[in-house]
């Protein structure tokens, strides 16, 4: 957690790489994100260093986070190997761990390599997945 304070607080890209997110993994597209946000938050007119920083209020927040991390994570694996990707399979494995997941599960409760990352509207789960 400190090295990303210490990341957003020097903005410099070095600092960015050397975030760990545990398990030996490192931080995925981060300079990506934090410019989208850069942008994002001069659209709105928020100052770019905000003072209040709160921690999860909810498991479900939690297991959000958890869901978008995996997903930035798994953004290289072309969907066509989905069903066979130890990184897609981890990741299905950890949410269907999360009992606050909100994204959509099979018949036995399990989030699977065909409905991860998907939404819960009507269709959702019909055909391959797009992004």
């Amino acid at each position: 957690m400190v090295q990303a304070i210490q990341a957003i607080n020097t903005q410099r890209h070095a600092d960015f790489t050397n975030v760990q997110l545990g398990y030996g993994r490192k931080l995925v597209m981060s300079m990506l994100t934090h410019r989208s946000l850069m942008t994002w938050r001069a659209a709105i007119r928020i100052p770019s260093r905000c003072r209040s920083r709160h921690a999860f209020s909810s498991a479900q927040s939690a297991a959000e986070m958890v869901e978008l991390y995996w997903q930035a994570f798994a953004g290289d694996v072309p969907f066509a190997q989905w069903d066979t990707s130890s990184i897609v399979q981890s990741a299905a494995s950890e949410l269907s761990g999360h009992a606050r997941y909100q994204g959509p599960r099979d018949g036995s409760g399990l989030v699977t390599t065909a409905n991860i990352f998907r939404g819960n509207a009507a269709g959702c789960l019909v055909g391959p997945y797009l992004s």
